[in-house]
């Protein structure tokens, strides 16, 4: 999946708003996004487990709100 710059822009503008720490990545995932992406412009926000666990049910997500 090619995410879409317009996306990408817009998510990288409302982290540097809410002054969050983040970084950008190339990852191979693509989820629900693939399919997405073929009717509407789409990219993809990974948050991260607390403790870094992840695809793991022992994993813990912190509440995170998200405003679109």
């Amino acid at each position: 999946m090619v995410s879409d710059m317009s996306c990408i822009a817009a998510v990288r503008t409302g982290v540097e708003k809410e002054r969050l720490a983040a970084r950008e990545i190339v990852a191979g995932a693509g989820h629900d996004a693939v399919y997405v992406s073929k009717v509407v412009p789409a990219s993809m926000i990974f948050v991260p487990c607390a403790g870094g666990l992840s695809h793991n049910e022992a994993g813990h997500y912190v509440r995170v709100i998200v405003r679109l």
